[in-house]
């Protein structure tokens, strides 16, 4: 069935909006828009009227993973192929020179705390963008269900 009017501003709308987001957002967002093609079908879980909340952390798992993945394989186009993460002043400053074990103990779990709570705010913000996005899809769905007249 062709999209209408409402549909096609709608969505022109919400690429405009996406393409506002911070280049990592939208690196995420084109995962879990892949992601949530894959569990688009007829019957699906998400079309659930309350979707099972371990196939959804699943879901979002799916989506961190591959988003993991393609980050380590420089893939989603943040840093081109070949070009290194971090200039040589700040990976000085990310370890201790100083020849203390302890400082540089200290420096180490200081770093693995901060990149857990980075990892634990990326997890966080899959899980919302993956949630808006199935609130879009059963939104969208519901629409066309009832896009027939409503008086005959």
């Amino acid at each position: 069935m062709p999209d209408s009017v409402w549909d096609r501003e709608e969505k022109r709308d919400l690429e405009y909006w996406e393409q506002l987001y911070p280049a990592q957002t939208r690196r995420l967002q084109r995962e879990v828009t892949r992601q949530c093609d894959q569990v688009d079908y007829s019957g699906s879980f998400i079309y659930d009227e309350y979707p099972d909340r371990i196939a959804l952390a699943r879901l979002c798992e799916a989506v961190y993973r591959a988003y993991r993945e393609a980050e380590e394989k420089n893939q989603m186009g943040e840093y081109p192929v070949g070009m290194p993460q971090q200039d040589e002043e700040e990976a000085e400053e990310a370890y201790d020179f100083s020849g203390s074990g302890a400082a540089q103990a200290m420096s180490l779990g200081r770093r693995r705390r901060a990149d857990q709570a980075a990892d634990q705010g990326i997890r966080n913000l899959i899980e919302a963008l993956v949630y808006s996005e199935l609130h879009r899809r059963r939104s969208a769905g519901r629409r066309r269900a009832v896009s027939f007249p409503m008086w005959r």
